[in-house]
């Protein structure tokens, strides 16, 4: 099985795959094959393989469900970002933003608010695995009500 496709074959298919998303788009349709993706189970440290909470899943999924999440992303991204649905404060998964950029703001605010003499308190939590807790149907209807309506969910 080819990993890559020559530069000649990618162009090719450029416009009929374009096509083929542009359409699932447009009918919020998306094959029900191309959801299947292969689970296999990676240690998050070496050595530690006697836990099962101490392995992490990688998905592998066909390279079109990829291109399909690629442009999926993009504009939704691109909705979000032109209807100004994005906190000022959301640093986490935005273009040029990043821990970095969350902590100078941190910091801005901190130095204004001892300057001025206010009493600061910061609280700090991990969120870590926050999607795999969150209902589907909760973000579903967050989606719907800023205006995304259901589409190859």
């Amino acid at each position: 099985m080819f990993t890559s496709y020559p530069n000649e074959i990618l162009l090719e298919m450029t416009n009929p795959l374009t096509m083929l998303i542009n359409k699932s788009f447009v009918e919020g349709y998306f094959p029900d094959e191309l959801k299947v993706a292969k689970i296999i189970p990676v240690p998050k440290h070496k050595g530690e393989v006697e836990k099962i909470n101490k392995f992490r899943p990688i998905s592998i999924l066909p390279t079109i469900s990829k291109v399909f999440e690629a442009a999926l992303k993009n504009r939704l991204m691109k909705y979000l970002e032109q209807n100004d649905l994005f906190s000022e404060s959301q640093n986490g998964y935005r273009s040029g933003r990043s821990t970095i950029t969350a902590t100078l703001d941190l910091y801005k605010k901190i130095t204004s608010a001892l300057d001025n003499r206010e009493i600061v308190e910061v609280a700090m939590c991990d969120l870590s695995k926050a999607f795999d807790i969150l209902p589907h149907k909760l973000i579903l209807q967050k989606l719907q009500y800023n205006g995304i309506r259901e589409m190859t969910f």
